[in-house]
C-alpha cells in the first residue's frame, strides 16, 4: 500500500495456486469501531459499507488503536439538493432490490439487500493475480457514503500516529449467499481471515 496525503493505492494479491474470492468493497473505507461483528453486518444499510477496508489509526508510541467517533452531518448550503438526489437514488435502489429478490428467490427483504451488496462486491482472484485500487483518506470523514452521518478520528495535533488498513473476513459473511450462488462459485475458494497493510508513519494528518 502506498499513501499520499489524501489517498492510498492498495494492492490485493493472490499468492496461492488456487482461485479465490474475497468480498471487499473497493469504493470506500470505514472507520474502526470496537462493536463491529458479523451480527452488525446483518444490520447492513446501503448508507454504510461493512465490506470496506478499515482505516485504523494507531498511537505511534503505544500502538493502541484509536476508536473513531460518529457524528451527524451538518446542514450544508446544498443539503436540500443532495437530499433530493438521495431520495431519487433510494427509489432506484428499492426497485433494484425488488428485482434482485425475484431473480434469486430471496423472500426476506433485509437478506436480499445484504445479498445484493455482498455479490456485487465479490472480487475474483486467479492464482498469482493482483489488483490495484485507490481509496480516499479523510480522517474527518472516513466513509463519505452517508448523507446524514460521518465517522471521524479525534486526534491530538501534538502526537504522532500511524495509519494502517485492516480487513477481517469471517465465515458468517458467506451465510448470506444462496445455495445456488455458492454452487456457482464452487470453483473458487472463499477467503476467510485477516489482512493487514504495511504501516504508514505520519504526523498529524490534515484532510483539507
Amino acid at each position: 500500500m502506498a499513501f499520499d496525503k489524501k489517498s492510498a493505492v492498495v494492492t490485493l494479491e493472490n499468492k496461492t495456486d488456487d482461485n479465490y474470492i474475497i468480498p471487499v468493497d473497493l469504493t470506500n473505507l470505514k472507520a474502526f469501531f470496537n462493536f463491529e461483528t458479523c451480527a452488525y453486518f446483518s444490520e447492513y444499510h446501503s448508507s454504510y459499507n461493512p465490506l470496506a477496508l478499515t482505516l485504523v489509526v494507531l498511537d505511534a508510541n503505544s500502538g493502541e488503536k484509536i476508536e473513531a467517533n460518529r457524528g451527524t452531518a451538518y446542514m450544508e448550503d446544498n443539503f436540500a439538493e443532495k437530499y433530493i438526489k438521495e431520495i431519487s437514488r433510494c427509489d432506484v435502489i428499492d426497485n433494484t432490490y425488488v428485482n434482485w429478490s425475484k431473480e434469486h428467490g430471496i423472500s426476506d427483504e433485509s437478506k436480499s439487500i445484504i445479498n445484493y451488496y455482498l455479490v456485487r462486491n465479490l472480487v475474483f482472484l486467479k492464482p498469482k493475480q493482483k489488483i490495484n485500487f485507490r481509496v480516499v483518506i479523510d480522517l474527518k470523514n472516513v466513509s463519505t457514503e452517508s448523507l446524514y452521518v460521518f465517522d471521524w478520528y479525534n486526534l491530538d495535533e501534538s502526537k504522532k500516529y500511524n495509519l494502517q488498513l485492516q480487513y477481517d473476513v469471517q465465515n458468517c459473511v458467506y451465510d448470506f449467499l444462496t445455495k445456488k450462488q455458492r454452487e456457482e462459485l464452487s470453483k473458487y475458494k472463499l477467503f476467510t481471515g485477516k489482512i493487514e497493510s504495511n504501516i504508514y508513519q505520519c504526523a498529524f494528518v490534515e484532510s483539507n
